[in-house]
């Protein structure tokens, strides 16, 4: 009889979802570590996840799927997985949902965190994501929804600035950078 734990681990392994290098820098990796971005554009393989790791990952992505969906019984859900081009900072991600709130539009970033990670929420990185996706869609605030593997949930508010805007243009203008000079 076949070992299904081996089996079912063999095949997570297997599912690379390789897309090939980013065409762009994405809005995701802001605040994340400037060599494996640029390596990873310049078509240099990444190391691949562990197999715990690609089950986290889907968890969350499930998370989120089922997060969207009770936030939307309650506000209204405008759109989900927003396409977000930024052609003058060669950037481009996907807003998990843009809401109407108070008759103002606004992004909700879901991520989903270890037992206690709410608990330090926000991240950086998260912070100038939802941040960056309210400055190029025009809107005064985007919010991050954490929701942690055990029931913690936590909403963050992140209003856009010229502080955040500056940090978030000096990031990609030293990733792009780098990306020229081949480093």
């Amino acid at each position: 009889m076949p070992d299904l734990t081996e089996l079912f681990d063999q095949a997570i392994s297997e599912d690379t979802n390789d897309f090939g290098p980013p065409e762009h820098w994405r809005f995701s990796g802001l605040g994340k570590c400037p060599r494996a971005q640029v390596m990873e554009r310049m078509g240099y393989p990444r190391t691949p996840f562990s197999v715990k790791t690609r089950i986290l990952l889907t968890i969350g992505n499930l998370l989120e799927t089922q997060a969207l969906k009770w936030l939307g019984s309650k506000v209204d859900i405008l759109a989900t997985q927003v396409t977000i081009d930024a052609p003058a900072w060669d950037a481009r991600g996907h807003a998990d949902a843009l809401v109407r709130l108070d008759n103002e539009i606004a992004v909700v970033e879901v991520k989903s965190t270890r037992d206690r990670g709410v608990d330090y929420a926000p991240y950086d990185n998260h912070v100038l994501q939802a941040t960056a996706y309210a400055i190029f869609l025009g809107l005064p605030t985007s919010f991050l929804l954490y929701v942690g593997r055990d029931g913690a949930r936590k909403f963050v508010e992140c209003r856009p600035s010229q502080e955040l805007e500056r940090r978030i243009k000096n990031e990609w203008s030293m990733l792009t950078g780098y990306f020229r000079s081949g480093v």
